[in-house]
């Protein structure tokens, strides 16, 4: 049981779905169709300078001995804020970066906007990552790269929470609404291997070599997950209750003495998809871990949860 990586990334989110209420499509501002989601919370305190609002929802998730499961999850969020001539200034309670909303008085109540600005709220950033082996140097205290193999990739490094565009009070209530693109963070860059990663449009990118061509496109609203090549293509969405449920109690059953069973649960939803992979793409976008036996596919996001609570991790 190996574990399928695509080199150059994509964002496959097995675990993420979006927690949303009247999402709605909407333009992103960049040229290209627009993701808009936006979530009702209940609003808890509301000070002069400080509101606090709950978020409470539901989920499911492969529990103790395959028992498929249901539980709630509710916590607080509190936001620090100032207005000014019709501008609210919003930044969170333990946070460092601020965001500028326009309204149309100086009281909370009523409707904030503002524009979602790659350009003026995120700095371009390169890591380098070990592409070898690595080794513990004592002298360091710190692990080296074997032969100084570094790779490096490039993305944007974003301010808290910069994807939101409206947000709406009432007496008890308050509706955030942001915009959501899977390439929000991506930059046209060529790997090592030669392959070229190129953002097209808010939900879809490519991988090119030479005429080689791979799209990968990605709607988090619906949770699919679409690799095409050559005119064939491997679409992923999410399963359902019911068939994560019997996975869940299957991989239980099979495997009752292994401490890592859920990976079997987990394997078991992405075959199908990860045997689709397999049999089209070309061989060196797909890397064998013989180290892992999750059998899952380790994508890169290029989505950060920082637009929590909209983007939940859910088992």
């Amino acid at each position: 049981m190996n574990k399928l990586k695509i080199i150059l990334a994509a964002s496959l989110a097995v675990t993420l779905t979006l927690s949303c209420s009247n999402g709605t499509e909407e333009s992103s501002g960049s040229g290209s169709s627009g993701g808009a989601y936006a979530q009702v919370y209940t609003l808890k305190e509301v000070t002069p300078d400080q509101f606090t609002y709950v978020d409470e929802s539901e989920y499911a998730y492969c529990g103790e001995n395959g028992a498929w499961k249901t539980d709630k999850d509710s916590y607080e969020k509190t936001i620090n804020y100032s207005i000014t001539n019709n501008i609210m200034t919003w930044k969170e309670e333990y946070g460092e970066d601020t965001l500028n909303f326009k309204g149309t008085s100086n009281e909370l109540i009523g409707t904030w906007t503002r524009k979602k600005d790659r350009n003026a709220s995120c700095e371009l950033r390169t890591k380098k990552y070990c592409r070898g082996d690595e080794h513990y140097d004592p002298e360091s205290d710190d692990y080296v790269c074997e032969n100084n193999n570094y790779e490096e990739e490039s993305d944007y490094s974003c301010k808290d929470n910069w994807r939101l565009t409206e947000v709406v009070f009432t007496a008890t209530t308050v509706k955030i609404t942001g915009n959501y693109c899977v390439t929000d963070r991506m930059i046209e860059q060529t790997a090592p291997n030669g392959w070229k990663q190129k953002p097209i449009n808010c939900d879809t990118y490519e991988m090119s070599k030479g005429s080689d061509k791979v799209t990968v496109k990605e709607n988090r609203k619906t949770s699919t997950y679409e690799v095409s090549y050559k005119g064939k293509s491997c679409k992923r969405s999410e399963p359902s209750d019911s068939k994560k449920a019997a996975a869940c109690k299957k991989a239980y059953d099979e495997h009752p003495d292994d401490q890592d069973w859920r990976e079997y649960y987990y394997q078991s939803l992405e075959k199908e998809f990860d045997d689709c992979m397999k049999r089209i793409l070309p061989a060196e976008l797909l890397k064998e871990d013989e180290e892992d036996a999750s059998g899952k596919i380790a994508a890169k996001s290029v989505a950060k949860a920082e637009f929590m609570p909209l983007l939940k991790k859910r088992n």
